[in-house]
């Protein structure tokens, strides 16, 4: 229906007027321009033509356009005052700029409606008012159905004026029939501008808030993400702790048996990848039970832990493994070392624990925390096997203890 004006949501009317008087006085500057001009140059002719014709009144066309050009400027000087203020970020209620807009529109027509009267006794002629309401109706964005105002208020007054200076009914009836006709099509041309000015910020409308909705779920998601991240993060890391307690002996804080399983494994199949040497020691403390059976168990678990600190000052570090095997017993592994430096490397080790000075009452050694450390050398072929060497360093370490403790036997190839 051609009155059927789409509707703007509550939400965004506020948003809408401030669009809507932005628009208007868009439209509205070029138009004070050009009639601030216009009538200046229409006051000079008349003023002109007084001259010259002195015996026609355009006295009256001089206050006429004299008029509109200060109601102009006085109209836009507000307009002009609601811009600045609107720029400072204050914010007049919308409702008075619109009808201030309505008011000024209302005010050209009926103004155009006078004008066109007294030309029209002067040359016989309306198109003055005709031009007007079509200027106006293309400028001005006015709501439905307050747009209705200037032009019937303002033909109103030309109806009315026409009865009195026409005297033919012809005529008259002839201009009522046609300013009607004009009339209707130049609030038609007002209410198509308008509900496409509509209808375009409904469409803005709503890809804001399709976009607003869209970001908001894009910021949702990358904090989903982003939690996500980082709760598998904490996973992994909880994951790395766990795998690192379940590694480690939970008395000394090296490597346990498992990972002494996972760790000599992988070394062995590295040495007969590369064909490389492979040096296994078995580490063994001397009368460890006696030393529990003196001391107690408490004083043993202080033994082993600082026996372990010891090692591990003996290897070198992401290169040389060393682990608690079980009980007093704690293995050395490394790849890469000579036959005399791996029996060197054992030696170092029997002295670092011996040097640990920790009291221990054994009559038969010393009075002393001492080792018996068997070691097995070789460069791994096919048919070796890491068991078969682990159990060639452990016979030597019980020849070692066989033969006094506190020293060092080594085995080679196999």
């Amino acid at each position: 229906m051609i009155f059927d004006v789409p509707s703007i949501a509550p939400q965004h009317r506020e948003k809408f007027q401030e669009e809507l008087i932005k628009a208007n006085l868009k439209h509205w500057k070029p138009f004070v321009i050009i009639t601030v001009f216009m009538e200046i140059f229409l006051i000079l002719l008349m003023m002109v033509f007084a001259r010259l014709d002195p015996a026609k009144n355009y006295n009256i066309f001089i206050i006429l356009h004299g008029s509109f050009l200060v109601g102009t400027l006085l109209v836009w000087g507000v307009a002009l005052y609601y811009l600045s203020k609107l720029k400072q970020g204050f914010h007049w209620p919308s409702n008075r700029m619109q009808n201030l807009i309505l008011f000024w529109n209302l005010i050209v027509l009926i103004w155009g409606a006078v004008f066109a009267l007294y030309q029209h006794g002067f040359y016989g002629q309306l198109t003055t008012f005709m031009v007007i309401m079509l200027v106006t109706s293309f400028i001005f964005l006015i709501p439905w159905p307050k747009m209705l105002i200037p032009p019937i208020i303002s033909t109103l007054i030309l109806f009315a004026g026409l009865y009195f200076i026409e005297p033919s009914l012809k005529i008259r009836i002839e201009n009522y029939l046609l300013f009607s006709i004009f009339v209707f099509c130049s609030c038609c041309i007002n209410l198509t501008n308008y509900t496409r000015f509509v209808d375009r910020m409904n469409s803005l409308f709503d890809i804001s808030e399709k976009t607003t909705l869209l970001v908001e779920s894009n910021d949702r998601l990358t904090k989903e993400i982003s939690a996500r991240k980082h709760y598998q993060q904490q996973l992994e890391l909880a994951n790395e702790q766990l795998a690192a307690i379940s590694s480690l002996d939970a008395l000394t804080g090296i490597p346990n048996r498992r990972k002494l399983e996972e760790s000599l494994t992988d070394m062995w199949n590295c040495a007969q990848l590369k064909q490389t040497s492979i040096t296994i020691m078995i580490i063994d403390i001397d009368s460890f039970k006696l030393y529990n059976d003196t001391y107690g168990h408490i004083a043993g678990d202080y033994c082993l832990q600082l026996v372990a600190g010891a090692l591990q000052k003996c290897v070198r570090k992401n290169t040389d493994l060393i682990a608690r095997f079980g009980g007093e017993e704690f293995v050395f592994a490394a790849l890469g070392l000579e036959e005399k430096d791996a029996f060197n490397v054992g030696e170092k080790i029997r002295q670092t624990i011996e040097a640990l000075r920790i009291d221990h009452d054994d009559p038969a050694v010393c009075s002393r925390v001492t080792a018996s450390i068997g070691i097995t050398w070789l460069i791994p072929a096919e048919k070796d096997n890491v068991q078969e060497a682990l159990i060639r360093a452990d016979l030597a370490m019980y020849e070692a203890k066989h033969t006094g403790r506190n020293q060092v036997k080594a085995t080679y190839q196999l």
